[in-house]
């Protein structure tokens, strides 16, 4: 009776081992998922953290949007409800002459698109209603037709040109003082 007792206690020390090693098995299976769980949400996290700054860019993006469709639905009511009246009625205010001085010296001295474009705005901003301009052709100073009629249709400014054909007046022709003028620049 002795050695079935022992045996059956062998017995069950063999099942205790092998069920105390099925368990270790279970348990460092169940360590390394929760191992390769942890990284994937920690991946997921900076993921989700660069989503969450990428909104935040593109939010703030709208809000900026959104405030210059507001600025601009506000100068074109001002721009509608504004009333029109002969040039010999208007004056200028104190730097006024400035501003057109600049849009001139915008167009005639051949500066770039973007100061083109800055000026424009500025005397939007400033008279806030539609713009026409009648001295824009400065050949001899590099404008042309082809890089100012786009600008003119993207800023909708209306533009006159006196100097297209070649009639009695020879507007198409350059003043000769700034042929002159042009040559003494040029070494």
């Amino acid at each position: 009776m002795l050695e079935q007792e022992e045996e059956e206690l062998q017995g069950l020390k063999d099942e205790a081992l092998s069920e105390q090693g099925r368990v270790s098995g279970l348990v460092s299976s169940t360590s390394s998922s929760i191992s390769a769980y942890e990284g994937q949400i920690a991946d997921a996290e900076k993921t989700a953290d660069a989503l969450q700054a990428a909104l935040d860019v593109k939010n703030q993006e709208i809000k900026a949007l959104e405030a210059k469709l507001a600025e601009e639905r506000r100068l074109e009511e001002l721009s509608r409800r504004s009333v029109w009246r002969s040039i010999s009625e208007v004056t200028f205010a104190e730097g006024d002459e400035y501003l057109l001085a600049n849009l001139i010296y915008c167009e005639a001295g051949n500066q770039p698109y973007e100061g083109q474009v800055r000026t424009i705005a500025r005397l939007r901003r400033h008279y806030g209603r539609p713009l026409v301009n009648t001295e824009w052709l400065a050949r001899i100073r590099g404008n042309d037709v082809f890089s100012a009629y786009p600008l003119y249709y993207l800023e909708r400014i209306g533009c006159t040109c006196w100097g297209f054909v070649a009639g009695k007046y020879q507007t198409y022709e350059p003043w000769e003082s700034m042929w002159r003028d042009l040559e003494a620049d040029t070494p």
